[in-house]
């Protein structure tokens, strides 16, 4: 386990964990939850045991996988108890996470610049050890991450990635797996999805409502951009769709979550759809505010299958 001592602006350095076998073919990043670190959930995330796989844990399932648990910044919360926490991004309450959310937007931008800047590194790494072009090292990362960690990085997913000039996109992310998130500023773009439904434009055929489809989702990662994370809007030649579109989904939501409920788990995915993105929802009925061995299991299902990561032989 490699971590060194500190990144600027107050973001402790990432917790890495190195392939196991000699090759390195992709890499997963997961963020933690709020008031928790990379260091404490990173380690116990990977010793959660594969049902399926006879006890196997997902660094001997996946031996070519780098595995990078980035840690949040400490700062004080505007919560009634005014505290300082390791967190994304401020909040005022969890059970509605629209409640003062002008909070957010600090936390998300800097938090978003921070993870830009971890995935770019990343990606880098996996271009020089693969001979990969420029810019299409994103294509084998992989983001994700538990209740705000997911939030968090479902906001840096739809915003996608640029080149230098902030403004052309380069290779989307190879996936993204979230457990018990929610989606910040959800009813912002829903008012935003309803707005431009294909399915409400009658008579139009394949090519029309796929083009407004494409039309609707940059739009949606513009308003990500420019007004949740301030960054420069993507380039709209040709109306096309924004290259994160091509990033598969996977969620997973405990019934039982009373921290974050899951019909905020459910809003998420569903506005997700709606924009475009290829997800699914896993739901499990016995779980609550956590994730279990079978919901990991689901997730190296996701990364084998939907991936394409190569598994190590039994």
């Amino acid at each position: 386990m490699e971590s060194t001592s500190s990144m600027p602006d107050g973001f402790p350095s990432p917790v890495i964990i190195p392939p196991r076998g000699p090759n390195h073919t992709h890499t997963l990043i997961l963020l933690h939850g709020r008031g928790d670190n990379g260091l404490n959930f990173g380690p116990a995330f990977l010793c959660t045991p594969l049902p399926r796989r006879h006890g196997k844990l997902l660094p001997q399932r996946f031996p070519t996988v780098k595995f990078v648990f980035p840690s949040a910044a400490q700062c004080r919360s505007i919560s009634p108890w005014r505290s300082s926490i390791s967190q994304w991004f401020d909040i005022y309450s969890l059970q509605d996470p629209e409640t003062m959310d002008h909070v957010q937007y600090e936390g998300l931008r800097a938090s978003g610049e921070f993870l830009r800047s971890v995935v770019e590194e990343e990606a880098k790494v996996l271009e020089a050890n693969l001979d990969l072009d420029p810019g299409s090292g994103k294509g084998r990362i992989v983001l994700g991450g538990l209740s705000q960690g997911c939030a968090m990085g479902l906001c840096v997913l739809l915003g996608g990635f640029t080149d230098e000039s902030g403004h052309n996109e380069t290779s989307p992310l190879a996936g993204f797996v979230g457990m018990a998130g929610w989606l910040p500023f959800c009813s912002q773009l829903e008012r935003f999805i309803i707005s431009q439904e294909p399915s409400q434009v009658q008579e139009q055929d394949d090519d029309t409502v796929e083009a407004a489809t494409h039309s609707m989702a940059l739009n949606a990662a513009n308003y990500v951009r420019d007004v949740i994370m301030n960054l420069p809007l993507i380039s709209s030649t040709n109306r096309s769709a924004p290259a994160s579109l091509q990033t598969p989904i996977w969620l997973g939501h405990g019934v039982l979550d009373e921290k974050v409920r899951i019909d905020l788990g459910r809003r998420a995915a569903t506005a997700i759809r709606s924009l475009g993105w290829d997800l699914a929802l896993t739901e499990y009925g016995e779980l609550a505010h956590w994730y279990i061995p079978s919901e990991v299991e689901d997730i190296a299902t996701f990364l084998r299958d939907q991936v394409g990561i190569p598994e190590a032989r039994v």
